[in-house]
């Protein structure tokens, strides 16, 4: 592959991991504002990411179904949100109906609120969009609608948001067209709204999945840093194979990181984030490299370093790697450290 091929690759993973986070801060930048007011949590407000809703027999699109929104905000008893958010959109505009047609989804009176009966009095849908594509995504979703005779039947509103760096971080959240229920809470977001990032996390975790798969370097990247970083603590260096050397288990693993960085999905209706599924390309791409060796099933020994440089160019050439049938040797493993590594 040649050195432009592998920029290029970079440059879309890098994209495709900003675009990730980015779409988990503006989800929960969303949340902070449906669920406080006048300083102070809402008492009866709850809210979920990635909450498994059943449409109706009505539903206009998917009837009698189950769907799973970016996130489900009850800020009432008698009022909710269902929320999807993009980041980013498909060149191809053709493949922008498929968004709409999830929007269309939540057009409906879904159950699955944390009310006795599981359902709820209003419910508006929203769609959380970057600025920077919200007027062109608001043009063809218009469009789309006359063309295919079909038109919102509840509250709906396109919230764009952006990034606003100054002294701290912010996020800018404003209604661009539409509108949802609850008078303040709607016109707050009409003139729109900077939201403290540090506040944000301070307040929600430092969520870094949610109920959307992202490129498998940045679980790598999350794996080695906050995971493998810590574990190293507990283990001496191995002076002969230069490396921290400990044993892992995928499944225990994917807990603890559901645990920190998701959701477990040990309540009702809960989705279970990240999955194993996603951990175990994580660790695919870790043996491609030679920093796992496979020991039997979901059972892996690692040879962990403080790499110096841009960690996530080094896995980022996990995919052009052949890809390893069997476990390799710790000699083998060792050779595929960069000689750039260092050793902390």
């Amino acid at each position: 592959m040649s050195t432009q091929v592998k920029s290029q690759s970079n440059i879309e993973i890098r994209q495709k991991i900003e675009d990730y986070y980015s779409t988990i801060l503006a989800l929960l930048s969303f949340i902070s504002l449906a669920t406080w007011k006048d300083g102070a949590v809402i008492p009866s407000s709850k809210y979920c990411l990635g909450r498994r809703m059943n449409t109706s027999i009505n539903n206009k699109i998917s009837p009698d179904t189950r769907v799973t929104p970016d996130a489900v905000i009850q800020r009432y008893d008698n009022l909710g949100y269902v929320v999807e958010a993009k980041k980013s959109l498909p060149l191809n505009k053709g493949d922008w109906d498929k968004t709409v047609s999830q929007l269309l989804k939540y057009d409906d009176d879904l159950s699955g609120w944390w009310n006795f009966d599981e359902l709820i009095k209003e419910n508006c849908t929203v769609l959380l969009i970057e600025m920077s594509r919200s007027v062109e995504f608001c043009d063809y979703l218009n469009q789309y609608l006359i063309s295919n005779n079909l038109a919102f039947t509840k509250k709906f509103s396109v919230v764009e948001f952006g990034r606003a760096d100054e002294l701290t971080h912010y996020y800018i959240l404003r209604t661009r067209s539409g509108n949802i229920e609850d008078k303040g809470f709607s016109e707050t977001l009409h003139n729109g709204k900077k939201v403290e990032i540090e506040a944000v996390v301070a307040t929600y975790g430092q969520k870094k999945f949610y109920d959307s798969e992202p490129v498998p370097e940045f679980t790598m990247t999350v794996i080695w840093n906050d995971i493998f970083t810590e574990m190293a603590r507990n283990v001496d260096l191995d002076k002969n194979r230069k490396a921290y050397i400990f044993e892992v288990d995928l499944a225990k693993l994917t807990k603890d990181l559901q645990r920190f960085y998701g959701s477990r999905g040990n309540i009702r209706r809960e989705a279970e984030f990240p999955k194993k599924a996603w951990v175990q390309k994580a660790f695919d791409g870790f043996l491609r490299l030679g920093y796992v060796e496979l020991m039997e099933q979901d059972k892996y020994r690692v040879f962990f370093r403080h790499v110096r440089g841009d960690i996530l160019e080094k896995f980022a050439k996990q995919q052009t790697n052949p890809k390893t049938k069997r476990p390799i040797t710790n000699e083998k493993q060792l050779s595929l450290f960069e000689k750039s590594d260092q050793i902390e």
